[in-house]
């Protein structure tokens, strides 16, 4: 079974909390939009047959790298994580989670019960608990110096 999320519709649902930072200030759109394309382009999840799979991403960067005409790449952009890590812990699905320095992302994680009973749990559950020692939790509570966090769930 293959699960693909609709990017237009998921970022208009979540613009408004992509758009916020923890201190008020706004994050420029197109910024935004920039950010979201370096996404696709280094981060995301597919099958061996090209298919997009669910994944979840969250980061806590610098409020200068969600600025107007900040322009995000492998040299300015997330630079402690490799993108090859990321990709080859949110496929493999007996543990479908990263924890980098800047950058948290998970995949699905298949859940075995029985010879007949399994199931997938979702990457945002998988990033958010348990909830008071969550990959999220522990994230945000790495960089507390930074000045702005975004959730992104591409």
């Amino acid at each position: 079974m293959k699960f693909t999320v609709s990017l237009s519709g998921l970022l208009l649902v979540l613009l408004p909390l992509l758009t916020q930072s923890v201190q008020g200030e706004s994050v420029d759109i197109d910024t935004l939009a920039r950010i979201i394309n370096f996404f696709e382009q280094n981060y995301k999840r597919v099958d061996k047959d090209g298919h997009p799979r669910q994944y979840a991403t969250a980061i806590n960067v610098q409020k200068k790298q969600c600025q107007e005409l900040f322009i995000p790449s492998q040299e300015n952009f997330l630079t402690q994580e490799n993108a090859g890590n990321v990709k080859n812990a949110i496929t493999d699905e007996t543990n479908a989670v990263y924890q980098g320095t800047e950058l948290i992302a998970a995949g699905t994680k298949k859940v075995v019960i029985s010879k007949k009973k399994q199931y997938n749990m979702h990457s945002e559950s998988l990033l958010l608990n348990p909830a008071d020692n969550s990959p999220m939790t522990n994230l945000l509570n790495k960089k507390k110096r930074r000045q702005l966090h975004h959730f992104l769930h591409l």
